[in-house]
């Protein structure tokens, strides 16, 4: 098997192989985004559901939705670090801060106001951040897994 060139003082490969590590990047950031909109999606709807046939507050549906989102945010982590293999904490730092971008832009449409704020960069900057721990758990986990079957 043929070993590619790789230059001993910068570590940098070749373009073609950088392309392609870039290109699994996206895809493992898109795979995180997507688990964690559906699994926001799903366990949101199932609470919209609960909320028809009982009678919850509107402090504990701010809650319930607070929780979702901090638990989709690290899933989202998880998975992106967990399909790429490596990068944990800054795969789900990206992954994290694009999910909540997302949230806001659907946000924005739903209910049409487009107010950029400093609460809209605390949301960026915890989402990235939850999102980052889901990647360093993610890699941990992924690398677990290696170690137990050598």
């Amino acid at each position: 098997m043929a070993e590619r060139a790789v230059n001993r003082k910068t570590g940098a490969r070749p373009a073609a192989e950088n392309a392609d590590a870039s290109a699994g990047i996206g895809i493992s950031v898109a795979k995180g985004l997507i688990s964690g909109l559906l699994a926001a999606a799903a366990v949101l709807f199932i609470v919209s559901v609960l909320a028809v046939f009982y009678d919850f507050s509107e402090t504990l549906i701010n809650y319930i939705i607070i929780g979702v989102s901090v638990v989709c945010l690290f899933l989202s982590g998880l998975v992106s670090a967990s399909c790429a293999g490596r990068n944990g904490l800054i795969l789900g730092g990206l992954t994290g801060a694009v999910y909540t971008i997302i949230i806001f832009i659907l946000r924005c449409i739903v209910f049409q106001n487009a107010e950029l704020s400093p609460e809209l960069i605390a949301n960026i900057a915890v989402g990235g951040a939850l999102g980052a721990l889901g990647g360093i758990i993610g890699i941990n986990k992924r690398s677990g897994k290696r170690r137990r079957r050598r």
